[in-house]
């Protein structure tokens, strides 16, 4: 065998290895079709999954679900009664966070099954008052949703396991392969406008010496330039759509005659990042 066909032969173990080992780690990945986890929640399948998008994290979530009484089918909570005739409950799962906000509290069985779900299932679970509200039930005010010790179920609907509500581009890759991390310093500018109008450009920004305090950036512009921060290396260049929900209260531009439920666009470039053992310092020249 000559030294080419060698070489041939040695690529194509390794990628037959690399597809073995992903499509392993798919086959072992913990989903709603697990005996054991079945009967534990008395889980029943409604619609299948595509079995290859599960939430992770620092990816957004869109979901649909209906909470009611299986006794009397009395409903006490539903993505409709928080997001209207849409129906669709959407946000980011971050690590060690509550990540389900809406009228009722975080409970066992939900924190349990909608992170096996992938995209396009649909489950029923049946929590007991243990992996439910207990011996003290829940109430919204005054009014009593859930006895004591009662059973609850959920219809839940994974729309989409792994959304991206930014439309993320990457326009320009960076200079080498260090993202920004926790407790990283990062220096990076941004060029924001309407829309998809890019004549109504709104400014220029230089965010100076930043200091990544906390795992999302939550100090940050907004969740939109944050996880778009993430994705880039010292030189990199994006550019994002950044829905008006997810631009922080403050940033309105009312002087500009901006309104307050304008979505906006940002064109960021990473320009600096020193890493947070100070071995590690790249900056755009």
């Amino acid at each position: 065998m000559s030294k080419n066909e060698s070489l041939f032969v040695f690529f194509l173990l390794i990628i037959n290895s690399l597809y073995i080992c992903n499509f392993a780690s798919i086959q072992n990945r913990p989903t709603t079709y697990d005996e054991d986890f079945e009967d534990e929640y008395q889980l029943e399948h409604i619609n299948p999954e595509d079995g290859k998008t599960f939430p992770e994290n620092y990816k957004f979530v869109r979901l649909r679900y209906k909470g009611f009484i299986p006794a009397t089918g009395q409903i006490f909570d539903s993505t409709n009664l928080i997001n209207g005739a849409s129906g669709v409950y959407e946000f980011q799962l971050r690590p060690n966070k509550a990540n389900i906000k809406s009228t009722i509290k975080h409970i066992s069985c939900w924190d349990a099954v909608y992170p096996r779900m992938s995209t396009g299932e649909k489950v029923l679970v049946t929590c007991n008052s243990d992996q439910a509200f207990g011996n003290q039930g829940f109430a919204l005010g005054e009014k009593l949703l859930v006895k004591p010790g009662e059973t609850v179920a959920y219809e839940i609907e994974m729309v989409n396991a792994q959304y991206d509500p930014f439309n993320f581009k990457l326009i320009q890759k960076g200079i080498d392969d260090a993202y920004p991390q926790y407790h990283d310093f990062i220096k990076y500018k941004y060029e924001v406008w309407v829309g998809d109008d890019r004549e109504y450009i709104i400014g220029n920004y230089n965010s100076g010496n930043y200091f990544v305090n906390g795992v999302s950036f939550d100090n940050s512009d907004s969740v939109c330039v944050t996880e778009a921060l993430r994705k880039l290396t010292v030189g990199g260049i994006a550019e994002v759509n950044c829905p008006f929900r997810y631009t922080p209260g403050g940033q309105t531009f009312p002087k500009m005659g901006v309104p307050q439920d304008a979505d906006l666009s940002f064109r960021i470039q990473l320009l600096s990042l020193r890493k947070m053992n100070w071995h590690l310092y790249s900056e755009l020249k």
